[in-house]
């Protein structure tokens, strides 16, 4: 009788096991599954934020452009204003210069 229950402890055991296994391979790919699809999202989201930069970046670069056209624009409008003036300051002494000069001659 001390065999029988040892034998039949020893199954129950033995049983025992086998569905704890079975029980904790079952979880493990619940948990599988659901870490792979936090990944599946993640890398979506990667995706989009990877795209978001892509066009900020781009968005920045064409504000830079025209931020640095317009500038040079202005430069050249500036210079061509500095210009003018040198030219109608030049004009201007000439013009007292002439006018010094017949004042001296009367």
């Amino acid at each position: 009788m001390e065999y029988t229950i040892t034998f039949v402890t020893l199954i129950a055991g033995v049983i025992t096991i086998i569905w704890f296994i079975r029980d904790v391979r079952k979880e493990n790919s619940k948990v599988l599954k659901s870490v792979l699809d936090v990944q599946k999202i993640q890398s979506e989201i990667l995706v989009k934020i990877e795209e978001g930069q892509r066009k900020g970046f781009e968005s920045m670069e064409k504000g830079q452009r025209k931020g640095f056209e317009s500038m040079e624009k202005g430069q050249r409008e500036g210079f061509q204003v500095l210009q003018k003036s040198f030219e109608t300051i030049q004009k201007s002494v000439e013009l007292i210069a002439r006018l010094v000069a017949k004042a001296e001659r009367t």
